[in-house]
């Protein structure tokens, strides 16, 4: 029996989340972009706007706050005291 589309995704997340646990620091931004990609598909693929799981839904946040402040480097905070 072959495995969904949604499965090799889902396969796929859980590889790239062991692998990015035991990466060497220079080896991590390009595991975690991978990542988020992967994660992203799978809510795509299965319509869910929130992650169930804990363990998902912390790493998207950290993925989340990662792609926001590397969006506002040059962001106004601080600007104005």
């Amino acid at each position: 029996m072959s495995a969904t589309h949604l499965e090799e995704l889902e396969r796929l997340r859980d590889l790239l989340w062991d692998s990015l646990v035991d990466a060497d620091p220079d080896k991590r931004g390009t595991l975690a972009r991978e990542y988020r990609s992967t994660i992203d598909k799978i809510q795509e693929i299965s319509g869910k706007d929130k992650v169930s799981d804990p363990i998902d839904e912390l790493a998207n946040r950290r993925a989340n706050r990662t792609t926001s402040s590397t969006k506002g480097k040059g962001s106004s905070r601080g600007v104005g005291s």
